[in-house]
Parts: C-alpha cells; structure tokens; sequence
C-alpha cells in the first residue's frame, strides 16, 4: 500500500492577503481519497515522475550563526507568522459529505432538525452558532472532548508521565507560534520559507504540534518543541522542502546540549521510493537513527520495519472508551473489504480531534475526518512518553511492545456486518509493561 500524505482535513490558504496557492498536498492513496466535499484539492500522492535529483539549492549542510544559536545553546526564534482568517474562503454547505463551517457565522442558519449532519461538521471557535441547535449537541461540549487525546492518556498524565525532559521535532507548515498549547515549550521555530508573500499560520502546523505535545490537547503535553517551517507548495511532489528541514534539525541537533538534543522527529509526508528526493530522505532517516533519534513519517515502513494506520470512533463517544473505535473515514470501506490486509498495522487515533487553530492564540478547532497527517504526531508523542519512561528505548522495541500490548476491538458496521479493528494501540498498558521490565 503506498504512504499517504498530508491531512485530508481542509487545507487553510497559506496566505495573508493575496491567497496565492492552497498550502499543502492533500491525502490520498490507492485506498482512496477521503477530502471532504469542497476542499481545496491539490496534488495527490500518486506519482508517475521518473526519481529524480532535489533540486540544486538545498542545502545539504548548515553552518549555524551567533545569531541562530546563541551561547549555551539556547536558539534564536523566527519571527511568528500571522493568524489566520477563513471567514472569505469558507461557505457553508450543510449538503456536503463534511460541513465545514470554521470561521463561519451560521447564527442566521436553521439547524434545529439537523442533528446527523451537525455530528460530521468541522467548526472552530470562530464559529458563531444559532441560538437553537438540536438537542445534544453542544459545540464546546464536543470541542473539549475531542481535545482529550483519548485511549487513557491523561491518565498517564496523571502519574507524571508527560514526556517532560523529551525533546520532539517538527517539519510541517508555518506555525501559530504564540499559541497557549505550545508557546511556552517552544524552544526554536525556524522558517526555511521561500515565498514573495507574507505568510499567515496554516491549519497544518498548529494541528500537528498541539496533537504531539500541545498542553491540553497533547499526547506528551511536557515535551520540548523544536519546529522548521517550509512552504510545500513550491516543490509539489519533490521532497526538498522535507529534505532541507531534517537537515537542517540534524544538523542543529549535533550543536545542541546533551539535555537539548531530540528524541523523535515527525513529519506528517509519505512517499514512495520513486518521489524525487526519496533516497536523499531515507538517507537522512539513517542518519537520525545513528544519533538515537526516531524519525516517525507517513512513509515509517520504508525506513523501520513497522506501520500504522489510523482510527475513527462513534462522534458523541468518549475518547477513553477503546469500544467506540472504528477504522478511519478514508480508508474504512477498504478495511472493511478486506479486514486481515490490516493485521500488522498498529492503529491510532485519528478522526474526530480538536486541536489548536491558526485562527487565534487561544482558538481551537474541531475536525470531523482527519488523515495520517494526525496519526502521525499522536504516535510520535506516545513514543516521548516511553522514552521519558525508559531513556534507552529503541524505536523497534517501542513498536513491537506497542504490539504486544495493543488489543483487538470488535465493531458493527452501518449495514449490521460484525468486524474486528485490529492493534489499537493501548498507551497505559505500553507504560505499565515498560515499567514491569
């Protein structure tokens, strides 16, 4: 099965005034594409080109300044890119597979008889809602649930198992940097940008680093957050802007304090081994695994023997209750079809998440049909949580006891067929068998 690429959530506008070009690839694969009606679509992970060099400019290697690492190794930040404001580039449609009303004012809407479309509507805290709304469904009711990373990992919270002293990396679009999730934890915020305009936060880069470390939204909500920002839009399939952002977090990571140094990098990118630039990645990966970092991508199975996939759950269901779990929305007629295709993925949670908004420095947004792009993040934080756990942990043993440890959850589907979700990852239990070790 081919790796996926980024989110199938809808993709923010990457810019502030102007609105150039959407920011990044949207997720698809043979499985098939899962984009919500009126999404700006672009590029798909498909690939007919012919392998490639990157292109010329990358750079290969940094030479780091005074100015980008001050003494005692503490780090210069970027300046902090805008919020963003959807409110011109999103219309309401409640006829849409997935409503998207963020940013949107539905206070003039009748939505009284529209429970079941409502449960499937991606909305933020820009959302001005009418005053009469079915029954049982309350926007922040819903909104802090999905906060919750679910699967019992608060409860590890609760024992002091944050990742506190792990360091995590991130290569994804421009950051909200300000933002109360992740703000006070951000440690170095790099933008390799290349763009003529003025860029605004994407949805991207908020979700993917309030899902890995973020305070309430977070897996390891204690974890350090080092962050390179790039523009994906001017590569289309090739993987420099990736190539050049794990340069150049490798190579800041052999300056850095012992304490500093990172422990797991994700980047929410898959791709095949005739993309341009894949070699040029999976030579980096090797690299990361020589310095004791682990590398989590959409693309894992071409570096680690290991793979993951991810999981959807009832919409009014608690995140804790392993029962409500499903396959994901854009692959879940495939699992369906052929259910022992999956049996050596290890899933993870996926759809129905809140997370930080680009849209303001305490704003949050809820979103309906996620992608591994969300995946992802979620993995990377529950492998800061072991290694704050067991310093030593490699990321082979990580994935075969997060196997062993994993359980196998039945389900109904909508037509009253019974099927087994296989592997869901269990965190408390991984940590307990950690501990027992």
């Amino acid at each position: 099965m081919p790796p996926l690429l980024l989110c199938v959530c809808l993709l923010a506008l990457s810019a502030c005034g102007g609105n150039p070009e959407p920011s990044g690839p949207a997720e698809s694969s043979a499985l098939g594409s899962s984009l919500p009606e009126g999404s700006i679509e672009e590029s798909s992970t498909a690939s007919s080109a012919e392998p490639s060099e990157p292109e010329e400019n990358i750079p290969l290697s940094y030479t780091f300044t005074e100015e980008e690492l001050l003494p005692g190794g503490q780090l210069a930040m970027d300046e902090s890119t805008s919020v963003a404001d959807f409110s011109d580039m999103i219309e309401f449609d409640l006829s849409a597979e997935f409503p998207d009303a963020r940013c949107c004012d539905l206070s003039g809407e009748n939505l009284s008889n529209s429970m079941d479309k409502l449960l499937y509507t991606q909305f933020d805290s820009k959302t001005v809602w009418p005053d009469s709304l079915p029954e049982g469904f309350d926007p922040q009711q819903i909104m802090d649930r999905n906060r919750n990373p679910g699967l019992g990992v608060r409860s590890l919270h609760e024992q002091g198992i944050t990742g506190k002293g792990i360091n995590i990396g991130i290569v994804d679009q421009p950051l909200l940097t300000g933002h109360v999730e992740y703000k006070d934890r951000l440690k170095m915020y790099k933008e390799l940008n290349t763009l003529d305009y003025e860029l605004c936060a994407s949805m991207h880069g908020p979700g993917v680093a309030s899902i890995a470390l973020g305070g309430t939204v977070g897996v390891a909500p204690e974890a350090n957050l080092y962050y390179v920002s790039h523009d994906f839009g001017k590569s289309g399939e090739n993987m420099a802007p990736f190539i050049e952002g794990l340069t150049y977090l490798l190579d800041l990571n052999e300056l850095l304090p012992e304490e500093d140094k990172l422990d797991v990098i994700t980047i929410s990118r898959g791709w095949t081994s005739d993309l341009p630039g894949a070699a040029e990645m999976e030579s980096l990966i090797d690299r990361a695994k020589e310095e004791g970092i682990f590398v989590v991508t959409v693309a894992i199975k071409e570096n680690y023997s290991m793979d993951f996939m991810g999981t959807s759950r009832d919409p009014l269901s608690n995140p804790d209750d392993r029962s409500a779990y499903r396959p994901g929305t854009f692959f879940a007629d495939d699992y369906e079809r052929s259910p022992s295709d999956f049996q050596e993925f290890l899933m993870v949670p996926m759809d129905f998440r809140a997370t930080a908004s680009p849209t303001g420095t305490e704003d949050y947004v809820n979103y309906v049909n996620g992608g591994l792009s969300w995946a992802t993040p979620y993995l990377a934080g529950v492998y800061a949580l072991a290694k704050q756990v067991k310093p030593d942990i490699t990321p082979e043993e990580f994935y075969t006891l997060a196997m062993e440890t994993s359980s196998d959850i039945p389900y109904t589907d909508g037509f009253g067929k019974e099927y087994t979700l296989y592997n869901l990852i269990d965190p408390p239990a991984l940590i307990a068998a950690l501990q027992n070790q």
